[in-house]
């Protein structure tokens, strides 16, 4: 559902050369936190984090929609034939088409935030109003998440670029990492977020050590069944030769038990 902001333009009449001549104090001033700015309150770093989420509320529907219906029980009724939904039940998903698109941009755009709240931690120190406890959970928080959206990316796209800062290198955006360097990169920021994340946390939309595990030991499984490339997944698409029986990893299937 789209928003729509109005904006409202405040003038202010000056009446006489004092007025125009006044300074701002401090109190006038507005409590803007910008990119800049360091954590000064715990609000402001719980808040910090929870801008990661926003851009996955957009891809409920979307994932339903680029999964589930490639199936042969599922036709699309949105649209033309050439149009996204059609093309996407008729397995014709290309790189063009709006679903996939829109998932592989919202969740870097989530990336981005988590990695933007990962350096403000970093940055951050202990004040009147912010703890070193909520710096580490917003932390751990920013983890997961990212941990979460690169489980997304690989398992839809295979290989995908790795970006871990909120400036990152042209090649960094732009080059596509090995499998096996993402759900590497996954693993770490999962057990980073276990290991601080709470056991149990009231506000359920928030993660807890059992959200994380859970993710976690799904990566796990799923990496050990050694995820087709795209160099493999080409060959299939050529050659129309079907892949050799998947050699599950025992190590990675005894980490998900774990």
């Amino acid at each position: 559902m789209k928003q729509i902001f109005k904006s409202i333009a405040f003038i202010a009449i000056a009446t006489s050369s004092v007025l125009l001549s006044s300074c701002t104090t401090k109190a006038d001033e507005p409590q803007v936190i910008t990119g800049e700015s360091a954590w000064k309150t715990d609000q402001q770093a719980l808040a910090t984090v929870n801008a990661a989420y926003s851009p996955l509320q957009r891809l409920s529907s979307s994932y339903s929609f680029l999964l589930e219906s490639q199936t042969d029980a599922t036709v699309s009724f949105e649209g033309a034939d050439d149009q996204n939904g059609p093309l996407v039940s008729l397995f014709k998903t290309d790189p063009n088409n709006s679903y996939a698109n829109k998932i592989f941009n919202y969740e870097y755009v989530s990336i981005g935030e988590a990695n933007r709240t990962i350096e403000k931690a970093d940055s951050s120190h202990v004040a009147d109003n912010l703890s070193q406890a909520t710096i580490d959970l917003a932390k751990a928080r920013a983890k997961f998440i990212r941990g979460l959206d690169y489980l997304y990316l690989t398992q839809l796209y295979g290989e995908v670029p790795i970006i871990l800062s909120t400036k990152p290198t042209t090649a960094e955006q732009t080059t596509r990492r090995s499998i096996d360097d993402v759900y590497t990169q996954i693993a770490k920021d999962l057990t980073d977020a276990e290991a601080v994340l709470p056991a149990y946390d009231q506000i359920r939309s928030n993660p807890s050590k059992g959200s994380a595990n859970a993710i976690l030991a799904r990566a796990y499984l799923s990496w050990a069944s050694n995820p087709l490339t795209q160099a493999q997944v080409a060959a299939i698409a050529t050659t129309q030769t079907d892949p050799a029986a998947t050699t599950w990893d025992q190590t990675r299937l005894q980490k998900a038990i774990d």
